[in-house]
């Protein structure tokens, strides 16, 4: 039985037992039932995005001598134009 069809089925048995248990027993315990079914449902709905997925990645980290006293003195647009050529220049050579 999944997740899902086990919350669906602990709410009829307590819509079942309202009668003994009370309305406000019920409601409560419904409230937390349903918002985790709301948890369930929006796992399904994104599918494995959200459940985690392994990739295999490269990641380059460079310490360019300089670059923050550079980039004081440059406009941000200019000093990230910069940084991105340099960018460019070190992943064409990986490929």
């Amino acid at each position: 039985m999944t997740e899902r069809q086990e919350i669906e089925h602990a709410i009829k048995t307590l819509e079942a037992q309202r009668t003994t248990l009370g309305d406000e027993v019920v409601d409560v315990s419904l409230a937390v039932l349903r918002q985790r079914l709301m948890a369930v449902e929006a796992l399904d709905a994104f599918g494995p995005a959200l459940k985690g997925e392994r990739k295999q990645v490269t990641v380059m980290f460079a310490d360019i001598s300089g670059f923050i006293a550079m980039t004081e003195t440059l406009d941000p647009a200019d000093g990230r134009s910069t940084i991105n050529a340099c960018m460019d220049r070190a992943s064409s050579r990986l490929k």
